[in-house]
C-alpha cells in the first residue's frame, strides 16, 4: 500500500508564517524519554540540513594556489575567505525564522516531497509523470533520535506558509523530542499535482481519500529518513498527526483510515458532526449567533434589524442593472468590484447581506482570547450604536474588510475565481478567492457544508438545500454531491472501535457545534475550553492565555505521556 518513496530535498521557501469546560486533573508522568534508545541517523537517514541544491556565490576572486610545491599555510590563507562565506551562506539559507513563545525563537525547513504519488488508485504511477513534488516544512531541534515521536501537522485549505502550531512543535515537542513536520494539502499552495486541472482532474485528485495517502506517504518516507525502525522496536517513532478544522478532521480519519501507520489522532475544531450531517443546517449559524449575544447582549437583534432594513430597502427601491453598482457603492462596496452575475435588486439584496454571515464566521473564529478588542466586539459595538442609521451600520461593518482598498469592501475577495463564481459559494461560512478559493469551492462540493441561517439566527434567514448545493455544483463542475458518500468511505459517524483520537474544542467556536464534545470511550477523549474559539490551544503558551487553555494545554501533554506510553508498549 505504501511503496518506499524517494526522501525529499531541501528548498528555499517562505521566512514569515501567518500568525461546558472539562475538570482538569493533571496525570503523574511514567513515560521516560531517558528509556528510548538515542541512536542518531547516519547515512541515507541522515537529516539533510539546509539547500544542498542552491550553490554558494563565490565572492572572492582571489586566486587558492593549489601546487604541490606552495606551502600548505597558503592554501589554508587564501581559502579561509571561501570557508567563512561557505559558513555563514549556510546559516543564512536554512535558518527560517516562525514563531515565539516564552521568549524562545524557533527555526524551520522549507522541504519538497518530490516523490508523491499523483494518483495513488492508479496503476500508471511508475514513471516521473505520476509524481509532483508537495512542500512540507520540518522542525527537528527537539528530535531525540530513533524512538522519539513524529509529529504530522496536516495542512488545510489554503497555502501553507510557514510551520504552524507552537504548542505542538515547540511545546509538546521539546518535552517528548520529537519531530514535527506540516504537509501542504494537494491543490493548495505550490503543491499542485497536475496544473490546470480538469474537472475530471478535480473530481479523481482533489478529495480526502487522496489526502490521506499523501500524508501515509510521506510519514513513511520520513520515518525511513530519521532513522526510525518497524513498530514493536525501540527505535519505532510513533506517529501522531494533528490538524485543526477541516485538517482536524483529516487528522481524524487518519487514525481511523490508516491505524498502520497514525498512532494518535489530535482533532482540533475538527466538525465530524458537520460532514456526517447529524448535526442539523443550522447548527453552525445559531452557535456564531449565540456566542455574539452572550459576548455582547443585544448584538444579534441588532444585526438583524440592520440587514433586515437593508435588505427592505433595496427590495423596494425602483432600481435597473445600471443602477445596482452604485447602490452597493453607498454600502460601502468597491463600485468596480460588482459581479456581472449580481443582475437584479433581489441578488443583490441576497449576495450584500451574505457579507454578515461570511465575516462573522470570520471574527468568530479568531474570538480568542475573548476581549473588548476583538473583531467580534468591534462590529457587535457598530451594530449597536443607536446614532448611526442601518445604512451608515452595515457600510462601516463591510468596511471592516476593506483591506485597504479606498475604505470600500472588495466583493471579489469572497468570490472564488471562474464560471458561476459568487458570494453565495459552496460554503456559505466563506469559500475565499483566488486558487485556493476556487480549491476550497470544488472541495466543499464534495464534503459539503451544510450551513444555513434559521430564524433563530442573526442572520436573513437562508435554508441551505442539498439540491441548491447540487444546482452549484453542477453549474461549476459537472459535479453532483452525495450526501452520505464519504461517511460510507471512511465510517466515521462511528467511532467505538478507535482508539487515540483527542478532539479539542473551544466553546465560543462555532464548528463546536458540529464537533465531539463528549468522551466516547477510554481513549478517545474530548477536551473542551470554555473561553476558546477555533483551535486556540494550539497557540503558545503564551501571556494572554486564559486559564482553561493553560490548565488543557497541561492535561493534553499528560494524556499524551499516557497514550504513547501505551504505543511504546502494544
Amino acid at each position: 500500500r505504501y511503496p518506499l518513496p524517494i526522501i525529499s530535498r531541501p528548498v528555499v521557501g517562505r521566512s514569515t508564517p501567518p500568525s461546558r469546560s472539562t475538570n482538569f486533573v493533571c496525570r503523574p508522568s511514567n513515560f521516560l524519554l531517558s528509556s528510548f534508545t538515542m541512536s542518531t541517523p547516519s547515512g541515507y537517514g541522515a537529516i539533510p540540513r539546509g539547500n544542498t541544491e542552491a550553490p554558494l556565490k563565490d565572492q572572492d576572486s582571489s586566486p587558492v594556489v593549489t601546487r604541490r610545491s606552495k606551502p600548505r599555510t597558503i592554501f589554508l590563507v587564501a581559502a579561509l575567505p571561501l570557508v567563512l562565506v561557505a559558513v555563514i551562506a549556510m546559516i543564512v539559507k536554512h535558518k527560517r525564522k516562525v514563531h515565539h513563545w516564552d521568549d524562545k525563537t524557533t527555526y524551520y525547513e522549507t522541504r519538497l516531497f518530490e516523490d508523491q504519488l499523483v494518483n495513488h488508485f492508479s496503476n500508471a504511477d511508475s514513471d516521473s509523470e505520476g509524481r509532483f513534488a508537495q512542500k512540507y516544512y520540518e522542525f527537528g531541534d527537539h528530535f531525540g533520535g530513533p524512538g522519539h515521536p513524529l509529529f504530522v501537522i496536516i495542512g488545510g485549505e489554503g497555502v501553507a506558509d510557514g510551520l504552524l502550531y507552537s504548542f505542538i512543535y515547540d511545546y509538546l515537542g521539546e518535552h517528548f523530542g520529537a519531530h514535527s513536520i506540516r504537509i501542504e494539502h494537494r491543490f493548495y499552495g505550490s503543491s499542485q499535482p497536475v496544473l490546470n486541472p480538469s474537472d475530471d482532474d478535480l473530481k479523481e485528485l482533489l478529495h480526502p481519500r487522496q489526502a490521506l495517502f499523501d500524508v501515509a506517504r510521506l510519514v513513511l518516507a520520513k520515518q525511513h529518513e530519521l532513522g526510525c525502525g518497524e513498530k514493536g522496536t525501540p527505535t519505532y517513532c510513533p506517529v501522531m498527526t494533528v490538524g485543526g478544522s477541516y485538517p482536524g478532521f483529516l487528522s481524524a480519519l487518519m487514525k481511523i483510515v490508516h491505524p498502520d501507520v497514525v498512532d494518535i489522532g489530535y482533532a482540533s475544531s475538527a466538525p465530524l458532526h458537520l460532514y456526517s450531517h447529524t448535526s442539523g443546517p443550522f447548527s453552525y449559524f445559531d452557535k456564531v449567533t449565540q456566542v455574539a449575544d452572550d459576548s455582547s447582549p443585544g448584538c444579534a437583534n441588532d444585526v438583524k434589524e440592520t440587514l433586515v432594513d437593508v435588505q427592505q430597502a433595496i427590495l423596494a427601491s425602483d432600481l435597473d442593472a445600471v443602477d445596482l453598482p452604485e447602490v452597493a457603492a453607498s454600502l460601502g462596496i468597491c463600485e468596480h468590484s460588482m459581479p456581472k452575475y449580481i443582475s437584479s435588486k433581489e441578488l443583490l439584496a441576497q449576495e450584500l447581506t451574505m457579507l454578515a454571515p461570511l465575516q462573522f464566521a470570520d471574527f468568530n473564529m479568531g474570538f480568542y482570547p475573548p476581549n473588548d478588542d476583538s473583531e467580534l466586539m468591534q462590529a457587535c459595538r457598530i451594530f449597536q450604536n443607536s446614532s448611526t442609521s442601518s445604512k451608515e451600520k452595515f457600510r462601516a461593518f463591510v468596511q471592516m474588510g476593506a483591506e485597504g482598498n479606498d475604505g470600500c469592501f472588495d466583493l471579489n475577495s469572497v468570490i472564488p475565481p471562474g464560471k458561476y463564481g459568487a458570494v453565495s459559494a459552496s460554503d456559505w461560512s466563506g469559500v475565499g478567492d483566488g486558487p485556493d478559493g476556487f480549491s476550497w469551492d470544488f472541495q466543499s462540493c464534495t464534503l459539503i457544508q451544510e450551513c444555513g441561517m434559521s430564524n433563530e439566527s442573526m442572520f436573513i434567514p437562508r435554508t441551505w438545500t442539498i439540491e441548491w448545493l447540487t444546482d452549484y455544483c453542477q453549474k461549476r463542475w459537472s459535479y453532483t454531491p452525495h450526501e452520505q458518500a464519504l461517511v460510507e468511505e471512511f465510517g466515521f459517524e462511528d467511532l467505538s472501535n478507535v482508539t487515540h483520537i483527542l478532539f479539542t474544542n473551544g466553546l465560543n467556536d462555532g464548528w463546536s457545534a458540529q464537533s465531539h464534545l463528549n468522551n466516547v470511550s477510554d481513549t478517545v477523549t474530548a477536551v473542551n475550553f470554555a473561553n476558546g474559539a477555533h483551535h486556540s490551544e494550539m497557540y503558545g503558551p503564551r501571556d494572554e492565555d486564559t486559564a482553561d487553555i493553560r490548565n488543557g494545554q497541561a492535561f493534553i501533554k499528560n494524556l499524551l505521556v499516557d497514550w504513547l506510553d501505551q504505543v511504546k508498549e502494544d
